[in-house]
């Protein structure tokens, strides 16, 4: 197994050198890491994947950095690959920009994966499915580990991100009642397809 070392770190962001990005202090939102979400239909009636995910959110007072850092690495992407990927294809994006209150003041880093992602206590030990029930909530804070990656097949372009790894770090005010509704918000993708839309500032204008 290579050596992951540290390339670049930032507030509250981390880039090392297998390309994942580790996320720290955000809070989570839409959690499924228990069991795998099934996404609905999609207008043609297909019907994708069972996926583990979460949707986290940065702070805008205290994530800049990380966010800088996320938007670098996707336009290195978009570098290497030659190409141009649209603002609503990739997995971050803007909260004051959608129509959820919730996310008013956060950049929002929509990640997932087929297998699930390593989930652990603040002391590293791993959970058990039942402890992720109990102990991760849409509100709390974690830290999360990601893997961008660049998608392009029939079903067009996206810069996706792997959902590797989640960490409990501390509780914080509960967002709804529990796992809040999230009919609607992740669409239907095609398999192998791990992201949600969104863009960011440096050469992306977010």
């Amino acid at each position: 197994m290579a050596t992951r070392e540290i390339v670049t770190k930032v507030s509250n962001a981390v880039l090392y050198s297998d390309g994942t990005i580790r996320i720290d202090n955000v809070r989570a939102s839409y959690p499924h890491l228990d069991k795998a979400y099934q996404a609905p239909p999609d207008k043609d009636g297909k019907q994708a994947e069972p996926k583990f995910s979460i949707v986290g959110m940065l702070d805008k007072k205290t994530h800049v950095a990380a966010k800088d850092l996320i938007v670098q690495v996707m336009n290195d992407i978009q570098k290497k690959e030659d190409t141009k990927v649209a603002k609503d294809k990739k997995f971050i994006k803007d909260g004051d920009d959608g129509d959820k209150p919730e996310y008013e003041g956060y950049y929002t880093v929509s990640a997932r994966e087929s297998r699930r992602p390593s989930v652990r206590h603040r002391n590293g030990e791993p959970m058990s499915e039942k402890e992720i029930q109990d102990i991760i909530y849409a509100g709390c804070r974690v830290n999360i580990l990601i893997r961008p990656w660049f998608q392009d097949n029939a079903f067009g372009k996206r810069i996706n991100a792997g959902l590797m790894a989640v960490q409990f770090a501390r509780d914080d005010e509960q967002i709804g009642e529990g796992r809040i509704d999230d009919e609607g918000v992740f669409e239907s993708l095609d398999d192998g397809d791990d992201g949600m839309g969104g863009s960011s500032s440096s050469d992306d204008d977010l």
